[in-house]
């Protein structure tokens, strides 16, 4: 295989966090996260000041000189995978990563790099924490000749009110409510002079629950953890 070829980190859409002497990068296109072995984190770091496979083969076996007979199969092999998955970018004629040869270096203790797909940090909180309904009106528009919920103040009588799921879905962060007065100062007033309530059904991690809440009480959700 030609050693001239030469790469680049990609610049764009990637999330770097390093952990001990490894590498995890968030690829946010592909909504993937690549797990950089400790010797291709090695690989990584040193790209753009030493571009090709032989400089980079060089500094390898200098840092890993038990792995100094398969350096440049390893650094070939490395930077192949790291291009498949996106991550570089430049000139690469090396030949994709096959299982068999990534097992055969995998025995001989180099590990390339793993990958799994992640969901959007959107996705992953409206999993942990969502408004499943609610709604701001008065009990008697279900059944007329129920007691009203929040008691007999004010004037009663059936009120289909308001839907109140998206307001309230916007006040969620990861899995926290921000919470919010039962009121017509936030909601309007779907029914003059009838005593509303809140009611609100939420998910957290699964599992539903329904609360409600007296018109001028508080709206408050337990956190989602």
């Amino acid at each position: 295989m030609s050693t001239q070829n030469s790469f680049q980190k990609r610049k764009q859409g990637l999330l770097c966090q390093p952990v001990a002497d490894e590498l995890l990068v968030y690829d946010a296109s592909t909504q993937e996260c690549h797990h950089l072995s400790e010797e291709v984190t090695f690989l990584w770091n040193f790209i753009e000041q030493q571009p090709t496979v032989a400089l980079l083969t060089e500094a390898f076996v200098k840092v890993y000189p038990q792995h100094s007979e398969r350096g440049t199969e390893f650094v070939e092999a490395a930077l192949a995978d790291l291009t498949a998955k996106g991550l570089l970018t430049g000139t690469n004629q090396l030949s994709p990563i096959d299982e068999g040869r990534r097992q055969l270096l995998k025995a001989s203790g180099l590990l390339l790099v793993g990958t799994v797909v992640a969901p959007l940090p959107s996705a992953a909180a409206s999993d942990l924490l969502s408004i499943v309904s609610a709604r701001y009106f008065n009990n008697q528009v279900d059944s007329p000749n129920t007691v009203p919920f929040c008691g007999s103040g004010g004037s009663n009588g059936p009120c289909p009110g308001t839907d109140l799921a998206t307001a309230l879905s916007a006040r969620i962060s990861g899995g926290t409510f921000n919470p919010i007065a039962c009121s017509n100062g936030n909601f309007g007033d779907p029914c003059n002079g009838i005593l509303k309530e809140c009611k609100v059904v939420y998910r957290c991690r699964g599992v539903e629950t329904s609360l409600r809440f007296c018109e001028g009480q508080m709206i408050t959700i337990p956190t989602c953890v």
